[in-house]
């Protein structure tokens, strides 16, 4: 009997460590985070590098298609938007709008002040910048993702349902949604009208099939 209880020990802290290791994996290896992309975009990441911001951009860093973050896939995007925190010391919770182009756009948020944002990533780099927008700060690496990797057509009330509905390895490394949820009680979040105008221009693009060279810039 004595065996058997160690037996269900060392197997439950064993799959503790399994765990702890999957998800140190999901929130900090770029290597990993890179992986879950299509092929073709690994193998251009891994000849574009690692840079803080692209050579020849144009524009705000981070908060126009032509000068997008340079990130490692969209889990790569998904790590860094999560290390973003306003001057007020403020997280971020977000979610993906689509693609212009190669271009991911996100939108985001803060919970307490409602600081709306929306911003671009280029996935295809081996690893994510280094580098904050204009305004905001950049934390240290392996914070749990604050948002979500695809579109909340109610955002940010979805993100619960979005979650469940992730592998268990996603729901690890996701912030625990009530504590977003319970942040934003009942209260209806409603947008500045000049972060509609910016999903507006940003639903255009995406629907239209632009390129970001078609594009005019986004409004900031």
């Amino acid at each position: 009997m004595e065996f058997l209880r160690y037996r269900a020990q060392r197997s439950a802290e064993e799959q503790l460590d399994a765990e702890v290791e999957s998800l140190n994996r999901l929130l900090e290896d770029q290597a990993y985070q890179l992986s879950l992309m299509p092929e073709a975009i690994v193998s251009q990441a891994q000849r574009n590098g690692q840079v803080d911001e692209i050579v020849g951009a144009q524009g705000r860093f981070a908060y126009v298609p032509t000068n997008p973050v340079p990130v490692n896939g969209t889990v790569g995007a998904m790590a860094w938007l999560s290390r973003l925190q306003t001057r007020h010391k403020e997280s971020l919770v977000f979610h993906r709008l689509g693609q212009i182009g190669a271009i991911e756009v996100y939108e985001a948020m803060s919970l307490i002040r409602r600081q709306w944002f929306v911003f671009f990533t280029d996935p295809r780099y081996a690893g994510a910048s280094d580098r904050a927008p204009e305004g905001l700060n950049l934390m240290e690496p392996g914070r749990p993702f604050h948002g979500v990797g695809s579109l909340m057509r109610d955002f940010p009330h979805e993100f619960a349902d979005i979650v469940q509905a992730y592998s268990e390895e996603f729901r690890l490394a996701t912030l625990a949604p009530n504590k977003v949820l319970n942040q934003l009680s009942d209260a209806v979040v409603e947008r500045p009208l000049a972060q509609q105008l910016k999903l507006e221009w940003v639903a255009h693009a995406v629907r239209s099939g632009s390129t970001v060279s078609e594009c005019e810039p986004a409004l900031v």
